[in-house]
């Protein structure tokens, strides 16, 4: 058991040697990039949200 555990601790890690890595500023750009499509979003979202609650109970009264 211990054998085919090793064995794929070294197919791991010969895989991962073939990966290619992005560069840290891309990195960074992208995750930025995210969170501010996240944040309007939820921006959006959160408008859209109150807009049909408003209407909504505009309707039930």
């Amino acid at each position: 058991m211990w054998d085919r555990f090793k064995r794929y601790i070294q197919d791991v890690r010969k895989e991962l040697k073939k990966v290619s890595w992005s560069d840290k500023k891309i990195v960074w750009n992208s995750t930025i990039l995210v969170l501010i499509l996240s944040g309007i979003s939820a921006v959006y979202i959160g408008l859209v949200d109150i807009l049909f609650s408003t209407i909504l109970s505009k309707i039930l009264k």
